[in-house]
């Protein structure tokens, strides 16, 4: 007889499947997974499984390594691409005006 499943026991992951290049480079499986869940334990029990995981940011210095492209990253001209270097200009902003004036980089003494 099976067991009920609640809701609470359920976990909602997004799985996406790469192919790669023509030799098998950048192949793999995106796991998405909701932040507030059950991620670090997803996380470590792949890992312990055989899976390499690579964060995100991993993911993108080892595609622009490879010379892969990286959706939205490298597609400035869509509305995605832009949204997103707007908002890594804003938390550039923000990371500069928190810092104290007298530790800012002055870009006017360097001319910049």
């Amino acid at each position: 007889e099976g067991r009920q499943t609640a809701a609470r026991d359920r976990v909602p992951v997004l799985c996406i499947f790469r192919r790669g290049d023509l030799g098998g480079h950048g192949a793999g499986v995106d796991l998405i997974v909701p932040r507030r869940s059950l991620g670090k334990q997803i996380w470590l029990r792949c890992a312990f499984a055989g899976a390499r995981p690579a964060g995100f940011r991993d993911r993108r210095a080892l595609l622009g390594e490879a010379g892969l492209e990286d959706f939205p990253f490298d597609f400035a001209e869509t509305r995605a691409g832009q949204a997103n270097a707007e908002a890594e200009a804003a938390a550039s902003r923000l990371r500069h005006e928190r810092r104290p004036p007298k530790k800012r980089v002055n870009f006017d003494v360097l001319g910049s």
